[in-house]
C-alpha cells in the first residue's frame, strides 16, 4: 500500500485531539501498547482503509473506556494485555464499519463533483476504472502518524 500523508487543518477537532493525545499520553505504556498492537494487528488502521481521521478519537475513547487503566500503568501483565487487545479489536471493528460507511458517501460525493462534466463523454467501463482509481487514492490517505 502506498501511503499518502494528507494535510489536515490544524484547527480541526481531529488534529487538536491528536495533539492532546500525543502531548499527554505518548510516553505512557497504555498509549504505546495501543499503537503497537494496532500497527501489528491492523496495519491499515490509521489510513482510510481503516479509520482514517477517526484514529485520534478511537485512541482517546479506548483509553477513556479502560476500567483497568490505573492497574495497567503499574502492571502490564498478560491478562491486562489480553483484555486490552480484545477491547481494541472489538472497538476497532465497530469504528471501521462506521467510518467506511461515512467515507463511502464522502468519496462518492467528491467523485461526482470532480468528474460530473466528464461523465457524458465516457463509457461505463471508463467511469468504473476512473472511480476505482479515485477510491484507491482516497483510501491510501493517512492523516495521522502515531
Amino acid at each position: 500500500m502506498r501511503n499518502i500523508t494528507e494535510q489536515i487543518d490544524v484547527n480541526s477537532e481531529e488534529f487538536l485531539l491528536y495533539k492532546e493525545l500525543t502531548d499527554i499520553y505518548s510516553s505512557s505504556e497504555i498509549y504505546k501498547e495501543i499503537i503497537h498492537f494496532m500497527d501489528l494487528a491492523f496495519p491499515e488502521w490509521n489510513s482510510n482503509y481503516g479509520i482514517g481521521k477517526w484514529a485520534p478519537e478511537f485512541i482517546n475513547a479506548t483509553i477513556e473506556s479502560l476500567d483497568f487503566l490505573p492497574e495497567f500503568a503499574k502492571d502490564t501483565s498478560l491478562n491486562n494485555l489480553i483484555a486490552l487487545y480484545g477491547e481494541l479489536t472489538d472497538s476497532y471493528q465497530s469504528y471501521k464499519e462506521s467510518y467506511q460507511k461515512t467515507l463511502s458517501i464522502i468519496i462518492n460525493n467528491e467523485f461526482n463533483l470532480k468528474y460530473e462534466l466528464e461523465f457524458m463523454n465516457l463509457e461505463n467501463d471508463e467511469i468504473t476504472r476512473l472511480f476505482n482509481n479515485f477510491i484507491t487514492v482516497k483510501k491510501e490517505i493517512i492523516y495521522f502518524k502515531f
